[in-house]
């Protein structure tokens, strides 16, 4: 086994703790025998974190070329770190009374979700720089920053509007990284 490899298998223990409460709090959804009212932004924010993780986890192998630092290796930990933060808050632990509502859910939690996504948008955008496998500016960068001011935005204004063009808004982003990642190649 290979440096590298070591680290992408902890890692990776990591990235799958982060999906474990996004999937069962789905799941719990599903199950709730009472009335569910959903919300949209949450909705999205829950689609959204998912494919970070899957995109976060399948970018790692851009790292396998670098010399590993513990330094380096604690930032790439921080990342799925907090993404666990947001997967953990994103649905409700507990289903509760007739019906439960994931709007009001979400304005509970609304700021530590959006913080820890917050984090997590501006650690990605520098990982590679920090790596030393990206510059400081290139073509997805007018995207990643689209995604920040986004969640920014949201996390300062708590209307629904905003809220709802957030979500939407990075679901966008998130599609737009991945044709720009996996068939535009960076300049």
């Amino acid at each position: 086994m290979t440096f590298f490899e070591f680290i992408l298998i902890i890692t990776s223990v990591i990235y799958a703790l982060c999906v474990a409460p996004l999937l069962s709090g789905f799941v719990r959804i599903l199950q709730f025998d009472g009335e569910v009212k959903h919300y949209l932004p949450q909705g999205f924010l829950s689609l959204y974190v998912f494919m970070a993780i899957v995109v976060l986890w399948w970018t790692m192998w851009w790292f396998r070329d670098i010399d590993w630092y513990f330094a380096t290796y604690f930032y790439m930990v921080v990342e799925p770190v907090v993404l666990f933060i947001a997967c953990s808050l994103i649905f409700p632990n507990r289903l509760d009374g007739d019906s439960i509502s994931l709007e009001s859910h979400y304005y509970k939690i609304r700021v530590p979700l959006l913080t820890a996504i917050l984090v997590v948008s501006i650690l990605v955008y520098a990982d590679g720089v920090v790596m030393g496998i990206e510059t400081l500016w290139h073509s997805r960068r007018y995207v990643q920053l689209g995604a920040v001011a986004l969640v920014l935005w949201a996390l300062i204004d708590k209307r629904q509007t905003a809220q709802y063009a957030m979500a939407l808004g990075l679901i966008v982003s998130m599609v737009s990284l991945l044709v720009l990642w996996f068939w535009v190649p960076a300049n």
